[in-house]
């Protein structure tokens, strides 16, 4: 029920994360896009614009070289514009494009040419579009005049058209220039860009939602870890904190109920009662030292001391626990040198107490457990062997989670509420080192507290 629950919280937050960073990510994405289609758009807007003026000017510097008399046609026209057709005549032209000079461009079906008398009426043609094309739709070129036009032809091929007047070879008024240019190569091009940012953005979206949903379950996979351990934990203390709760209950309840209860008797259950509030003290006061431990609220002071005065100090306390479970208990702390060590003395005797203590509750009866020193160049070790029911790969995992415990039934014969292997982990962080464990099922378990010896000491860390 409870993996259920964390799994649909943990999906409903990866659901949401994951659509908030796709809609974060794609409106970025759409700004940008569209910003550079505008840009793209801005661009070729200029380009087309530069160039149907180029080739206006052009056609009206060519234009005033040969006019002699207004609005009348010089046959050197026909050399400048091969294709150039009077209004009224039927012309068909095969182009050589041999004759194509300077102004080539205006011969192919991008460009239409007018030529327009001083009072506004056609005279010649020339190029894609003709004067008969905008007559049929009743279209007056007067109004091109001295303006900016846009036109569709019966392809929906779309035409910018500028004008320009022109003048004789004695500067008399001639008449108008108008060059139309058609967008279909640029539109083209716009119309695949489009298309191109439609594939990009659906694509980009795809992908960004497939790689959001990982990211956002690797990055929450800590959060949710620790979602976990926090409701674990809850349900864990709980329990723990229900059993001696209901063992007071019954015992107030029954003496309660008695109304001549013998004075053993009543003796009796208030040792049971103050058994279990003892128990309820000890788990309250483990969990507020956890919890110190985790936010590194401890201000005692850092002393030099040495290992094996807490291992002489540890065989005193266990040899009395190891004779009740008759256990062979061994504690060699004169098998090195002195090994000093930095940190909180206390501290590290309590660490090393939870698990020689755990050693010998989980041995049988007749097993051993033994406690050394060794060294290495930087590390001083405390080693706790012992030959008891061992620890499986699986349970080795989550050892020193709290609460946690192998055998729960032996747990509860021996008043375990699983918080000492995860104190004796917590304190030896904090003093800079870690616990090694080695393991098997029914062949025992080897403990090994690796610490830093005092001269590699680094007091920042025991924050």
């Amino acid at each position: 029920m409870f993996k259920r629950r964390s799994n649909r919280v943990f999906d409903k937050t990866r659901f949401r994360l994951t659509l908030l960073s796709i809609l974060i990510v794609e409106t970025i994405l759409l700004a940008c896009g569209i910003a550079v289609y505008e840009y793209i758009v801005y661009s070729r807007n200029r380009g087309f614009d530069r160039e149907i003026n180029s080739v206006l000017t052009s056609l009206h510097d060519s234009f005033e070289v040969i006019l002699k008399q207004p609005s009348t046609l010089e046959p050197e026209l026909a050399e400048l514009v091969p294709n150039l057709c009077s209004i009224g005549q039927s012309c068909y032209f095969q182009i050589d494009r041999a004759q194509f000079h300077a102004l080539g461009p205006v011969w192919q079906d991008n460009y239409s040419i007018f030529l327009l008398d001083l009072s506004g009426n056609p005279i010649a043609t020339a190029g894609f579009l003709t004067s008969s094309d905008l007559k049929a739709r009743s279209l007056d070129l007067k109004n091109f005049i001295d303006s900016r036009k846009t036109l569709y032809n019966e392809s929906g091929i779309r035409y910018e058209y500028r004008s320009v007047l022109l003048h004789t070879q004695t500067s008399e008024d001639w008449g108008y220039l108008i060059v139309g240019k058609s967008w279909r190569e640029t539109d083209l091009e716009l119309r695949t860009i489009r298309w191109s940012l439609i594939v990009f953005f659906v694509t980009a979206s795809v992908a960004l939602g497939a790689a959001s949903w990982w990211l956002a379950s690797f990055a929450l996979q800590p959060v949710y870890r620790s979602y976990q351990k926090m409701q674990q934990f809850t349900e864990d203390a709980a329990h723990e904190l229900r059993t001696p709760l209901a063992v007071v209950h019954t015992q107030v309840e029954t003496l309660l109920r008695q109304q001549n209860t013998e004075k053993s008797e009543f003796k009796t259950s208030l040792r049971t009662i103050l058994r279990q509030n003892d128990r309820l003290a000890k788990l309250v006061t483990d969990l507020l030292y956890l919890a110190r431990l985790d936010r590194k609220q401890d201000t005692t002071k850092l002393q030099r001391f040495y290992l094996n005065d807490i291992l002489e100090d540890l065989a005193q306390e266990l040899v009395p626990l190891a004779s009740k479970a008759n256990v062979n208990l061994e504690i060699k702390s004169t098998a090195v040198p002195k090994l000093e060590v930095a940190g909180r003395e206390a501290q590290l005797y309590r660490a090393i107490y939870n698990i020689a203590s755990n050693a010998v509750r989980y041995t049988p009866s007749g097993g051993c457990v033994t406690v050394d020193l060794d060294s290495t160049s930087s590390e001083a070790i405390v080693q706790i062997r012992d030959t008891g029911i061992g620890i499986s790969a699986e349970d080795q995992q989550h050892i020193f989670d709290r609460f946690y415990r192998v055998d729960r039934h032996q747990s509860r014969k021996t008043s375990g509420s699983g918080l000492g292997l995860s104190i004796a982990r917590a304190i030896v962080e904090t003093h800079g080192g870690k616990i090694d464990l080695h393991s098997q099922r029914d062949r025992g378990s080897t403990f090994a507290v690796r610490l830093p010896k005092h001269r590699d000491r680094r007091t920042s860390l025991l924050g």
